[in-house]
């Protein structure tokens, strides 16, 4: 089988499929052995590659929520910090009475410039409020300065007296932090925002130290819109956790089956901005963790493997893709190559065959000045060689015909001659002038007619006279 099938590509195969198989075999085994051989590696490969864009997405989700706590705390601080908060703060009821009932816009001019300052504050779209939490006249606060804004900002401090995060604050060394909506009260994020930066400001009254709390809000969507925008993937999904185990953003019931300890995150995802290989209900899934600068928040990111997978088989196949069609622009390209051979030989193929039933003839056009080329001039050359070759030779054969001919004439003409006169001397002598006169007439017209021998054609008429005249 093997043998006959070699014996058929040697020897009868037709050219034209000797050459598409030699380009179909030199182009598709090595991408096939590539394929079959380095399947694993592109497949890594490209779950790496999707891996590592994923890792740009969480870290620039990671930027995001940065840059919004960073707008927090930044306007915390400037209010925290303003002489005029603490003036505020610090001015004796009598004297915020006296201001308010002499109704004075000179006399609270810096009231005005304050709250023109928190006005501005609240322009940009991150800032949904900022509250001032003291136990002052925040009544009175509030109906002075309101040249440029009508905006509560004062609030009494018995609205969050039994808030979480004031409590965490009020326990603890600290003097600042962010808080989601789990250390909100139910009217804080209704009325002023789901996330608050607080800043605790601490101030002297009549001889007392009294605490008030400066409060900016944004809303809790904020930084799950973040998340969203870049857990593009399908199953893909992102939480943020403190360092209270709270999660910050908002979260559906299966979600909880991803939930990490804050306490054990270190150990086990030792490196930061790396994922790692866990399962979670039999589900293996991608995990990497991100810390928020300056906050105790930890951004952690879970990706299912099936998700990565599908990816990943997309994108080999699109390198798959884009492989094979470059594949059959260079079979085509390289079939086109071969056919400027093909074509001229099968040109030339045809031009011999067609010996076999005329004359050869010389093969017209372009033949250029490859191999093929000379192959076909050398072919054109021989065909003029015998061409000529076939004309010289019909030439000596006519010539050869028409010599003997003439030498049969030269032979018979004499011995015509002599019977013809003989024969007139025996009708003479027997006194048949008639038939002597008929004879002298037909020899006299014979001779008239056979003297044409320069011209190599006679017509029909010619012969039949002649032949008559003979007779």
């Amino acid at each position: 089988m093997i043998k006959r099938l070699g014996t058929y590509i040697r020897q009868d195969m037709k050219l034209i499929y000797k050459v598409l198989l030699i380009v179909l075999l030199t182009v598709l085994i090595p991408a096939v052995v590539t394929t079959l051989v380095f399947y694993n590696w592109f497949y890594h490969n490209t779950v790496e590659t999707a891996l590592e864009s994923r890792l740009m997405a969480v870290s620039t989700a990671e930027a995001r929520i940065e840059d919004t706590v960073e707008k927090l705390r930044d306007v915390a601080d400037a209010v925290s910090s303003s002489d005029l908060l603490q003036r505020a703060l610090t001015m004796e009821a009598e004297a915020l009475q006296t201001i308010y009932e002499e109704d004075d816009e000179t006399t609270d001019d810096w009231l005005d410039t304050f709250k023109a300052i928190l006005s501005s504050r609240l322009e940009d779209e991150d800032i949904q409020s900022i509250c001032i939490y003291c136990d002052e006249e925040t009544e009175v606060l509030n109906e002075l300065g309101n040249q440029f804004t009508d905006v509560e900002f004062f609030v009494p401090l018995s609205e969050i007296e039994y808030t979480y995060w004031k409590t965490i604050l009020d326990i603890t060394d600290e003097s600042s932090g962010l808080f989601p909506g789990y250390y909100l009260s139910a009217q804080e994020r209704s009325q002023y925002g789901g996330t608050v930066y607080v800043q605790k400001v601490q101030y002297s009254k009549m001889g007392e130290w009294k605490t008030a709390y400066v409060a900016v809000y944004c809303e809790e969507a904020n930084i799950t819109e973040i998340l969203q925008e870049y857990g593009t993937m399908e199953g893909e999904l992102a939480y943020v956790l403190d360092s209270r185990n709270v999660i910050v953003t908002p979260y559906e019931e299966d979600f909880v089956l991803y939930i990490e300890d804050y306490e054990t995150l270190e150990e086990t995802f030792p490196e930061e901005k790396t994922f790692y290989t866990r399962s979670y209900g039999g589900e293996v899934v991608y995990v990497c963790r991100y810390v928020v600068d300056s906050l105790d928040w930890a951004l952690i990111w879970v990706i299912p493997e099936s998700a990565i997978a599908g990816e990943s088989r997309t994108l080999l196949v699109s390198a798959l893709g884009t492989y094979g069609l470059l594949l059959i622009l260079g079979i085509a390209a390289a079939w086109g190559i071969s056919w400027t051979i093909l074509g001229r030989i099968y040109r030339l193929k045809e031009q011999m065959q067609n010996v076999k039933t005329g004359h050869p003839a010389v093969l017209e056009g372009e033949t250029g000045t490859d191999e093929i080329g000379e192959l076909i001039g050398t072919y054109n050359y021989m065909v003029n060689q015998v061409n000529e070759s076939v004309t010289r030779e019909m030439q000596a054969q006519e010539e050869m015909s028409e010599m003997r001919l003439e030498i049969l004439r030269a032979q018979i003409d004499p011995h015509f001659l002599y019977n013809t006169l003989d024969l007139l001397r025996g009708l003479s002598q027997k006194g048949e002038k008639q038939k002597v006169e008929e004879l002298v007439l037909a020899l006299t017209q014979f001779y008239r007619l056979a003297l044409n021998r320069g011209e190599k054609f006679s017509t029909v008429e010619r012969e039949i006279m002649q032949s008559e005249s003979y007779m």
